[in-house]
């Protein structure tokens, strides 16, 4: 069966309710700070410079403390000091001092000892001390003994140097000491071959100017016997040291020439 609607219950019907405007506003601006939220956190750098940005700036430094007081400088008063007037009348003290009484009971308690010492002051005091003051109080003790004279410790002696018993003399200031010369003979067989030259040696001079001992240091065998046997009989000066004959080591030459 077909049912036809009148045309005013079809559109009451089927038309939808309408939507109020303040709705619709709060949803568009809902979605727009969604959008700008996101955008700002997906993409920082787009915010402004002043958002991304931070100074820390240090507080001022405290103001330094006033300077101190200046130092007043006390000022010293000099201590007034009462005259004191001296009067040539001796006035007994209205008491005794305290000092006085000290020293009078340490008199009292101090044993008393019979005689003096030697060269003590006649009228003094028993048991006083030689040079002791009057009056005082001492320990009564002898005077101390007077010191040792000084040691007078006597220089050590130098031993004297032992006196050498030989020296050695140069030839030269040898031979000027020469008091009795022998001339050497020429052996024959030495002039026949005609051998000439010098005997050298070693002498010892005793200390009255003796030779007492030869030793040939150079020389041919056929001119060494004539050499020596003429020098043995040599005689020189003694040689002084100190004051004191000595020795003497000596080298003498004796030379051998042809004649013609």
């Amino acid at each position: 069966m077909l049912t036809i609607l009148s045309t005013q219950e079809f559109s009451t019907v089927g038309k939808p309710k309408p939507v109020s405007s303040a709705s619709v506003s709060f949803a568009i601006h809902s979605i727009a700070v969604l959008l700008l939220l996101s955008a700002t956190y997906w993409r920082a750098e787009v915010l402004p410079e002043r958002f991304t940005k931070m100074m820390l700036i240090a507080p001022a430094p405290p103001a330094p403390p006033p300077p101190p007081a200046p130092l007043v400088k006390a000022l010293k008063v000099p201590a007034t000091r009462t005259a004191r007037i001296f009067s040539p009348v001796l006035v007994a003290p209205a008491t005794i001092p305290q000092h006085a009484a000290t020293l009078v009971e340490a008199i009292e308690a101090a044993p008393e000892i019979e005689g003096g010492v030697p060269g003590g002051v006649p009228g003094g005091v028993p048991g006083g001390v030689l040079g002791g003051v009057l009056g005082s109080v001492g320990t009564f003790l002898p005077a101390p003994p007077p010191p040792p004279p000084p040691q007078v410790v006597a220089a050590p002696i130098k031993p004297l140097e032992a006196q050498p018993a030989r020296i050695a003399v140069d030839s030269e200031i040898q031979a000027a000491k020469l008091l009795v010369m022998i001339q050497p003979l020429y052996p024959v067989m030495a002039k026949q071959a005609r051998i000439q030259g010098a005997v050298r040696m070693t002498a010892i001079i005793d200390r009255n100017g003796k030779i007492t001992e030869i030793q040939i240091l150079e020389g041919n065998p056929l001119l060494v016997e004539a050499a020596r046997n003429a020098v043995e009989k040599w005689r020189y000066r003694p040689t002084y040291l100190h004051g004191e004959a000595v020795e003497v080591v000596t080298n003498i030459t004796v030379k051998f020439k042809l004649q013609g």
